[in-house]
């Protein structure tokens, strides 16, 4: 872990974020490390939902399975091909209204306390792993090589990796909130009105857009700053800030140009179905993760520190 933590920018942001070097060196580096990325990947997929296509939500096929089971065990009660378990359809005119609300409370109470304790468990290991991640990163920009002790042994900063990881959290809720606010205008007003406030929601959506846009960017750095420079949230917020700042408009060049590019090769995971997508995603997410570690590193190191890296051999 480096101590760095004051100064600036050490080249412009559009030479340490080239988006030609940062996929070609993405490339290389998954390439040079295939099995540790692909861990990586599926772990970093797992515990923050990214890839798409992965299993967020239910599509047309999920439902109709579940359609089919219900309608299966459904005959198979009727029939008394399971043994113990009445008819839904027969049983539940026979309880009582109190009956029925106190199984639909204690139903919802189990399913919340199961979706809490999942998202209490994702969270925590999603601010586990993230550090090691970029800590990966890092180590085969400067090596070559990355081992699975680097990725899964960040312990020492997962207590401020947590604590953004909830306040980032806490920043994406509000932010969603803000940009729905004028919607609850619908409420009070009819006709001629609700068009105005229609209209208003609309311009107002897009201004919360562009505003989460730029708040992301000036925050792009936090967990960098953390694993690689061993700082606190604030601290980190801070230099994030510090760092980004007259470097924001490229910062986002970079970051959509590398997504498209990587998405496309996720599309092409979906295309090959299952299998094809449990490689491509976790490995598009690596190429795009480590180019953006390297070019932060060529942003706040030394250029002759940067010059004796590994990645600047590969072809």
């Amino acid at each position: 872990m480096d101590t760095v933590g004051e100064s600036g920018p050490t080249v412009p942001a559009d030479q340490a974020f080239d988006i030609g070097r940062g996929l070609t060196n993405g490339i290389n580096a998954v390439r040079r490390n295939f099995w540790v990325f692909l861990v990586g990947g599926l772990v970093k997929a797992c515990t923050e939902g990214g890839g798409g296509g992965g299993g967020n939500g239910l599509d047309d096929g999920d439902i109709d399975t579940i359609e089919r089971l219900i309608d299966e065990a459904d005959r198979g009660a009727q029939n008394g091909l399971v043994p113990g378990l009445p008819w839904v359809g027969e049983g539940l005119p026979d309880l009582d209204p109190g009956m029925l609300l106190g199984l639909g409370a204690l139903y919802l109470g189990v399913l919340m306390a199961v979706v809490l304790v999942v998202v209490v468990v994702v969270t925590a290991l999603h601010a586990w792993f993230l550090p090691g991640w970029i800590r990966l990163h890092a180590e085969i920009a400067r090596t070559g090589e990355g081992r699975f002790g680097t990725l899964f042994g960040a312990l020492d900063v997962f207590l401020p990796s947590l604590g953004w990881v909830l306040l980032s959290g806490l920043l994406g809720l509000v932010t969603v909130l803000v940009a729905f606010l004028p919607l609850v205008g619908l409420f009070f007003v009819d006709g001629a009105g609700m068009m105005l406030v229609g209209v208003f929601s609309g311009l107002w959506f897009l201004v919360a857009i562009a505003g989460t846009i730029y708040l992301r960017l000036c925050l792009s750095f936090v967990h960098h700053a953390i694993a690689l420079e061993g700082l606190g949230v604030m601290a980190a917020i801070d230099r994030s800030f510090q760092l980004t700042a007259g470097a924001r408009g490229w910062l986002f060049v970079y970051m959509l140009a590398t997504s498209i590019v990587t998405w496309i090769a996720g599309v092409a995971g979906l295309i090959l179905c299952l299998v094809g997508a449990l490689v491509t995603i976790p490995l598009r997410l690596g190429v795009r993760d480590y180019g953006f570690t390297e070019g932060f590193l060529r942003f706040t190191r030394p250029p002759d520190e940067v010059a004796g890296y590994a990645c600047n051999t590969w072809d």
